[in-house]
């Protein structure tokens, strides 16, 4: 069990599109883990109020479950926003059990240093919300993770889709 509290005030329920004002980004990411080697990567896409390509990303993470590499590429995504200077955001993923642990839903923390460090990204945007959609409405992001062409775990941005 984790202390981990996550403070609902500036969450509210899953909204179907951000809406189209100004510093709203929408993240769709995902993480996916290879069956043969059990090597994790990421991948993710930052699009505007229009639905407009900002960014993409994907990154190697490493040996970890599917559960943190969700989580890792929703840490990344949420990073890049920061840095990119939004302050509200909706984060789209296929994994439920990684918004339950965002959250705060269940208890079992497969990595609660990596879901505080989410937390305390999410706690410097002024609003943030977090949806579940099904695999099939996550394909880009999935792609993403899935092409990946450097093994050093350094993070590589796409300012284009691929």
């Amino acid at each position: 069990t984790s202390n981990l509290k996550v403070n609902d005030s500036n969450c509210q329920t899953p909204l179907s599109a951000p809406p189209k004002i100004s510093n709203w980004i929408q993240l769709n990411s995902d993480g996916v883990v290879k069956d043969s080697t059990g090597i994790a990567t990421i991948g993710g896409i930052l699009r505007d109020k229009y639905r407009s390509w900002i960014i993409g990303y994907n990154r190697l993470v490493g040996t970890c479950s599917i559960l943190d590499a969700d989580l890792w590429g929703i840490f990344e995504g949420v990073a890049i926003a920061i840095n990119k200077g939004f302050d509200r955001i909706l984060i789209i993923s296929d994994s439920q059990e990684a918004i339950q642990v965002i959250q705060g839903r269940v208890t079992k923390m497969s990595n609660s240093a990596l879901v505080r460090r989410i937390i305390l990204l999410l706690a410097k945007m002024n609003f943030w919300s977090i949806q579940h959609v099904p695999r099939d409405y996550n394909k880009e992001a999935d792609s993403l993770a899935k092409m990946i062409v450097s093994d050093n775990g350094c993070i590589q941005f796409f300012e284009t889709p691929p």
